[in-house]
């Protein structure tokens, strides 16, 4: 299997598209606008921006006041895994919470700042005076970021609190440098599943658990796993204030009302105290997880960046039928993120540990490396490829105006490109076949070349459009086509700028319509000698019975060239005018 790397160019590439749809925005912005949205998941970014010429470091400003927090954002838009920040740059945010204490200092820093910041700054202030609201300081860079400079700067931050007498306070100093901004792209699946912050959690003192029990260490990988008891109405509140981010991770979204949940829905009403002893609890995974145990009381975890990997199910369930006297175990597995494996051990133990509902290997490799690729890749081109079997990504919720040229999904993706690579035969197996590492799953999803993709996929679109005109147009025959057309057309829409102007043709069918003609007298063609190798060839087999037998294509060309000599030159002709049509498309 082909492992994708992280591309800085398909960032850069939706770096871009925020400038397309901003035009006010310089570079600095969109970066600012990019990662306020990935990390926060606001509705309106733009608001937030506040990058200015005379901005003096406040490059993202917003007020919260449903958690009474607010935030301060400082973005360095160096160059690509740059320059080491210096000490000086780090602590520049720390030095101007002063502001919100001192008048001397608000007096001073306000003379030349930007009148556009000055507003909001002011509203900002005032509500830390008057309202006590907490401050959450970001500071953000493409450049690098040292640990010792990074625990100095945290260190710092937690001292405003005693240097403004307590009239200030300081939630979290949050740093990030291109470690995390890389991690944020491919982890968190921008603009599916944003990145959520820290959640501190309670766990069930004097219960079926006294306090925390560290289950596995393996010093060797820093990987440490810890199991409690928590009580359902904090995991109702988690999931109010994570929402489905929570879950960016799982291999599948909600399965609604199956047979386990709808168990569990009843346990939690009638017996809501054998909850525990029913259900197969939760599993947490998180960057980091520090413990507040004190003796003979309630044990306190606060996770950094959890994400529920297992679990779903029950979470939800527990969310919307929440039961003050139904607890639940958690599992919490701590991955840091300088672990060399992380990725291929995330994605193990979301393999390894969901099945309490029935799992198809199509859910298995929904976090797949490659399948994140093929999301990044059709999203530059302006196509949402859908990896996760349940559920659409509902992107007006994830904060991004965007309406893609074409929704494809992961299955009709495996379908098409067996059809044109596989005896056609081989998808009457179904899902576990085409996605089954075992089976037919590398050798479909093994191409690097994205265009290799589309053009089987717009094959087959091509040819189910005409099907519609043909009779029995509910047969199995579309498959056979599908593979006999990309045989006919693979050596100039494979790759390259054949496949490019493919796209072109399907994207602007109204535009090229001599192109389109010459496709559809290729595709016509081949259905009339398809429905004809079936005539002599039956056997008494129905027409749908007969094109899932096993070793067709090789039969169909003995047949071609055994009986139908003028029938063959007539289908090539027809596609090498189609060829030739196609080569007139222009490329953009």
């Amino acid at each position: 299997m082909i492992c994708m790397e992280f591309d800085i160019e398909n960032l850069k590439h939706d770096i871009e598209r925020i400038k397309d749809t901003h035009p006010q925005y310089a570079d600095d912005h969109a970066f600012t606008h990019w990662w306020i949205q990935a990390v926060y998941d606001l509705k309106d970014v733009e608001k937030a921006v506040t990058g200015m010429p005379n901005d003096k470091g406040i490059d993202g400003l917003w007020i919260d006041d449903d958690k009474q927090i607010v935030n301060i954002v400082q973005i360095k838009n160096r160059t690509w895994k740059g320059k080491n920040e210096t000490r000086q740059d780090v602590f520049q945010l720390i030095d101007n919470t002063k502001i919100f204490w001192d008048d001397a200092e608000k007096n001073n820093y306000f003379q030349t700042l930007d009148t556009g910041i000055k507003t909001e700054l002011t509203k900002a202030i005032k509500r830390v005076k008057d309202r006590k609201y907490k401050i959450l300081l970001s500071f953000i860079s493409k450049g690098k970021i040292s640990k010792e400079l990074r625990k100095e700067a945290k260190q710092s931050a937690k001292t405003i609190k005693k240097h403004s007498r307590g009239k200030v306070e300081v939630l979290d100093y949050r740093i990030a440098a291109w470690q995390e901004v890389e991690n944020l792209y491919m982890t968190w699946d921008l603009y599916g599943a944003p990145e959520i912050g820290d959640y501190k959690i309670d766990i069930v003192a004097g219960g079926y658990m006294q306090k925390e029990m560290i289950a596995y260490n393996d010093p060797e990988r820093k990987l440490v796993t810890w199991i409690g008891t928590v009580n359902s109405k904090n995991i109702g509140k988690m999931y109010e204030e994570k929402t489905k981010r929570i879950f960016a991770t799982n291999i599948r979204g909600f399965l609604d009302k199956t047979r386990v949940n709808t168990a569990m829905i009843e346990t939690i009403k009638k017996q809501p105290q054998d909850f525990w002893y029913y259900n197969n609890g939760i599993t947490i995974i998180c960057d980091e997880m520090t413990s507040d145990a004190p003796s003979g009381g309630a044990t306190s975890w606060k996770l950094e960046k959890p994400q529920i990997i297992n679990g779903q199910q029950t979470t939800i369930t527990l969310a919307e039928h929440n039961h003050a006297r139904a607890d639940v175990i958690i599992k919490v597995i701590k991955v840091p993120l300088d672990e060399p494996s992380r990725d291929g051990l995330i994605s193990n133990i979301v393999k390894a540990t969901n099945w309490q509902n029935p799992i198809g290997f199509s859910d298995l490799v929904s976090n797949d490396a490659y399948q994140k690729g093929l999301e990044q890749w059709f999203r530059a081109l302006g196509y949402f490829y859908v990896r996760k079997k349940y559920g659409k990504i509902d992107f007006a919720k994830a904060g991004l105006d965007y309406s893609p040229i074409l929704t494809i999904h992961k299955t009709n993706m495996a379908k098409s490109v067996g059809a044109c690579i596989l005896d056609p035969a081989e998808l009457r197996r179904g899902q576990k076949a085409l996605f089954d590492e075992q089976e037919h799953y590398n050798t479909l999803f093994s191409n690097p070349d994205k265009d290799f993709y589309l053009s089987c996929f717009f094959t087959r679109r091509f040819v189910e459009i005409l099907r519609k005109s043909q009779k029995g147009k509910n047969d199995y025959s579309k498959w056979f086509n599908t593979h006999l057309l990309w045989e006919q057309l693979r050596d100039t829409i494979e790759s390259g700028a054949g496949a490019k102007r493919f796209r072109m043709l399907h994207e602007q069918r109204c535009k090229h319509k001599s192109a389109v003609k010459s496709l559809q007298k290729v595709i016509l063609h081949n259905y009339k000698m398809t429905r004809k190798f079936y005539r002599q060839n039956h056997a008494g087999k129905n027409e749908n019975n007969f094109f899932k037998q096993s070793g067709l294509p090789d039969e169909f060309e003995k047949f071609s060239k055994k009986e139908n000599k003028q029938e063959m030159k007539q289908a090539g002709k027809f596609v090498k005018d189609f060829k030739e049509n196609l080569k007139r498309i222009k490329l953009a």
